[in-house]
C-alpha cells in the first residue's frame, strides 16, 4: 500500500461519511474537561464528608486563633501589612 492510496481514504472518510468521525472528535474534545473536573468533583465530596463530619468548625476555629502578622511569606520575609 502506498501512502498516497491511505491519505485517499482517510480523506474519503472525511467526506464521504463525516459521521463515522464524529464520536472519536468528541471523545477527544472532552477528555480534558473530563480530566479537569474529576479533581474539582473529588474537592466538593471531601468537603461535603468534612462538613458534615463537623471538621470544618475546627478548621475555622484554628483559623481564629491564627495572628496574621506573624506569617512568614516566601523566602522567610514576612508578609507586609496593609
Amino acid at each position: 500500500m502506498k501512502v498516497t492510496d491511505a491519505l485517499d481514504g482517510a480523506l474519503s472518510t472525511l467526506v464521504e461519511r463525516p459521521v463515522a468521525i464524529l464520536p472519536a472528535y468528541l471523545i477527544g474534545q472532552s477528555a480534558g474537561t473530563v480530566a479537569r473536573t474529576l479533581p474539582l468533583l473529588g474537592l466538593f465530596v471531601v468537603y461535603l464528608l468534612a462538613l458534615s463530619r463537623g471538621r470544618i468548625d475546627a478548621l475555622e476555629d484554628a483559623l481564629e486563633e491564627t495572628d496574621p502578622t506573624l506569617l512568614r511569606g516566601r523566602r522567610g520575609r514576612s508578609i507586609p501589612r496593609p
